[in-house]
């Protein structure tokens, strides 16, 4: 969800739920494809910008706010929590 809060700010939220769900995996020990169980999770975006002309803003991008460990694929963990953060200029 985003919000234009001035004409020069605008900020949104995101939040991704995902429920609980099997996935197939490859076992190197078996020699087969297995299920895995994987758990359900919740994550929270935050972004932020402010534009300082009109082709010139910051940016404020917060990624897995609470830092929640978690699993798309079995065996392959996802990123914790990151930013980014910058200048974008449009000409």
């Amino acid at each position: 969800m985003g919000y234009e809060i001035t004409k020069k700010l605008f900020g949104s939220v995101a939040v991704k739920s995902v429920g609980e769900r099997i996935d197939k995996f490859y076992n190197n020990e078996t020699y087969s494809t297995e299920n895995a169980t994987l758990k359900a999770y919740t994550t929270i975006d935050i972004y932020a910008e402010y534009k300082v002309l009109p082709n010139m803003k910051f940016y404020l991008d917060l990624r897995n706010l609470t830092n929640k460990l978690y699993f798309d694929a079995a065996g392959y963990t996802t990123k914790p929590f990151n930013f980014m953060a910058g200048i974008s200029l449009g000409f």
